[in-house]
């Protein structure tokens, strides 16, 4: 077992600047993603603003769609760029897209111009693979999981500030929030080292050694005990081996005893992840809460999730580097399991006919409190752990595999939500999500290991 050594702001403090830098695009996803709640309504008015018309229903689920297709497309894509091209210079690349959905709503009269505009915001979610192959690759292990989840935790940040631009701000204006920011994301990357582990593939040892330095706050002989040279050895035998690795296996590398199992995990857990009900549940919010018969607005509804996520995903932030990865996901799906079988009962005994009046506060309570306890460690789990559990050498192939299959799961589970309701009821497929949060806790109990601490780079 190895020791923990507690670290010192000062060796690290780079790691969190550059991560908040990094981080900027994923408030622009955010924000991108959370865009569609305010917009739909507006779009879909008689007071549209596009010259095309009013959306229908087929055109307002393309654009859903449309958005999850680009995201697949962007986590392919931007798995094999990483690869190829190295992890600043593809994030980078992420600004392009981003960028252009702003522009396509800015100028956008018809339908068809918005849904290529969504298709470039999805493609920008291949930050989903970019940005947790940085991380593993840059953060030491004590701070590795708090900088993991900076990703999650501003794009939720981002949601939030879209919930509050649509209540506030006129539809042609919402761009002028946003378009600087893939602009400022751009021009942070210029300025931003290649990691050691990439440096040193391509063989540039000295700039791999300044990297590393810059990343750890230089070569460190005080009660830190970092040396540089020691590390950066221990980094080129770790790149060496995967190199020899490749010769040997090719692209079946994939497929060896570690990599594989680590693949199945990493898939298991995106699948966890979007089946226990949180895409739809914050897809379907705004609705259910005025279902309720809380007479809440629709955007004070969205508000609402929007300080929910970045709540939980703060607290999760905050608990993953100290009581690890595994029970965080254990008590997270079970108090989601929790509270959706409440939701679940509630719906069931409406239908039944009971009188609930003096309780109809509960489904407002229940979601509220599933959509909190899910972003503590369901939600954002997969964006962290899924680039620990992998090997180094195939860990940009798995991360492409994983965070497409979660693009389709999402998409599946959003798309089918209102056919399983007309089919089974409401209650039903509650209960099937809760069932589903159980399986999560399973999942941390007995298949999960904890990567706490854990260093990514050794052979």
């Amino acid at each position: 077992m190895e020791t923990k050594i507690k670290v010192k702001f000062s060796q690290v403090k780079y790691q969190y600047i550059t991560i908040l830098g990094v981080s900027i695009i994923s408030l622009c996803h955010g924000f991108a993603v959370g865009w569609l709640s305010s917009a739909v309504p507006i779009l879909k008015s008689e007071d549209t603003p596009l010259q095309s018309g009013p959306l229908t229903v087929q055109q307002t689920m393309w654009l859903g769609g449309v958005y999850s297709l680009g995201g697949a497309i962007g986590s392919g894509v931007f798995g094999i760029l990483v690869n190829y091209f190295g992890r600043t210079t593809s994030m980078s690349l992420l600004a392009i897209p981003n960028f252009t959905f702003w522009f396509t709503v800015l100028f956008a009269n018809n339908f068809n111009q918005l849904v290529v505009g969504r298709f470039f915001a999805g493609i920008s979610g291949g930050l989903c693979v970019c940005v947790p192959l940085f991380v593993a690759e840059i953060a030491n292990k004590e701070i590795r999981g708090f900088l993991g989840l900076m990703g999650p935790l501003i794009s939720a940040v981002g949601m939030l500030f879209s919930y509050i631009c649509g209540a506030f701000v006129e539809y042609r204006s919402v761009p002028y929030c946003m378009m600087g920011f893939p602009v400022l994301f751009f021009v942070a990357m210029l300025f931003t080292p290649e990691t050691p582990h990439k440096l040193i593939v391509k063989g540039n040892l000295q700039k791999a050694e300044r990297s590393m330095i810059f990343y750890n706050n230089g070569n460190c002989i005080d009660s830190n005990g970092y040396d540089v040279k020691a590390e950066l050895d221990k980094l080129k035998e770790v790149v060496e081996q995967q190199k020899e690795d490749r010769k040997k296996s090719s692209f079946k590398l994939i497929f060896r005893k570690d990599s594989f199992r680590g693949l199945l995990i990493g898939i298991s857990l995106v699948a966890v992840s979007v089946f226990s009900g949180i895409s739809v549940m914050t897809a379907y919010a705004a609705q259910l809460f005025i279902d309720s018969g809380a007479n809440f607005d629709a955007n004070l509804s969205a508000i609402i999730i929007g300080i929910l996520q970045v709540c939980g995903i703060y607290a999760s932030s905050m608990l993953v580097d100290r009581i690890g990865r595994r029970i965080l996901l254990g008590i997270s799906s079970l108090s989601a399991a929790i509270a959706i079988f409440v939701f679940g009962t509630f719906s069931y005994l409406a239908k039944q006919g009971f009188d609930l009046t003096s309780v109809d506060w509960i489904p407002v309570a229940s979601a509220s409190f599933y959509t909190f306890v899910i972003c503590v460690g369901v939600k954002p789990m997969p964006y962290l752990y899924v680039a620990e559990i992998l090997p180094g050498n195939t860990r940009h192939i798995g991360l492409s595999i994983c965070m497409v299959s979660l693009t389709l799961f999402s998409t599946t589970a959003v798309f089918t939500l209102p056919i399983l309701v007309d089919l089974f009821e409401l209650h039903a497929v509650m209960w099937t999500y809760g069932c589903t949060c159980l399986l999560g806790t399973l999942f941390s109990v007995f298949v999960m290991s904890e990567t706490k601490g854990k260093n990514l780079n050794k052979i």
